[in-house]
């Protein structure tokens, strides 16, 4: 079981909207949008043509790892 079930199954009220609910949903809308991050390095992307494309190809790869190790995955 992953934190967000094992939250989404507690049963703790905070002003009529379970709180734990509310923590599952963050964590799940902020894995969502680490694994589109971490997606990025299966896309097919031309090789950069320029000194400027190089340097965003680093900050991408730079993104894509900082993901990968946010969501658990192995390098």
């Amino acid at each position: 079981m992953d934190i967000v079930e094992l939250l989404e199954n507690l049963n703790v009220e905070w002003h009529q909207e379970p709180i734990i609910n509310l923590a599952a949903d963050e964590i799940e809308r902020l894995r969502e949008a680490l694994q589109s991050i971490a997606d990025i390095k299966r896309e097919h992307i031309p090789a950069p043509t320029t000194p400027a494309e190089a340097n965003l190809w680093g900050i991408i790869e730079g993104c894509v790892r900082v993901a990968e190790k946010a969501l658990g995955e192995k390098e």
